[in-house]
């Protein structure tokens, strides 16, 4: 019985560290800083970001932006702007059509609103 919870256990370390990776890989260095400082400040905040999709968006992508947190901005074929707040990012990232996010020129906490 032991042995079972522990190949259990490192079975759900190693997919969640796979996510991990995957899900940082999408995001921006510059972008995965930012929130790493507001998650240590312990103060979330809205960012502005590019995002890029594999695909042009349609209205059920946009949905599913907007359930997973994304205020879009605007839209041009498979790139759109949204304002995301930092605890919800992971949340966009993981979208399956989502493949880059970045932090916008000016998006910070302190940039525009």
């Amino acid at each position: 019985m032991k042995l079972l919870a522990i190949i259990t256990l490192i079975a759900l370390v190693a997919v969640g560290c796979r996510e991990d990776a995957r899900l940082r890989a999408k995001l921006d260095p510059g972008l995965r800083q930012q929130l790493e400082d507001l998650a240590d400040a312990g103060t979330p905040a809205a960012l502005s970001v590019l995002g890029k999709c594999s695909s042009p968006l349609d209205e059920p992508m946009q949905s599913r932006l907007r359930h997973a947190g994304a205020a879009i901005e605007t839209t041009v074929r498979d790139i759109f702007a949204a304002r995301v707040r930092s605890d919800s990012m992971l949340n966009v990232a993981r979208l399956s059509f989502v493949v880059h996010l970045e932090l916008a020129r000016g998006g910070g906490p302190n940039g525009p609103p």
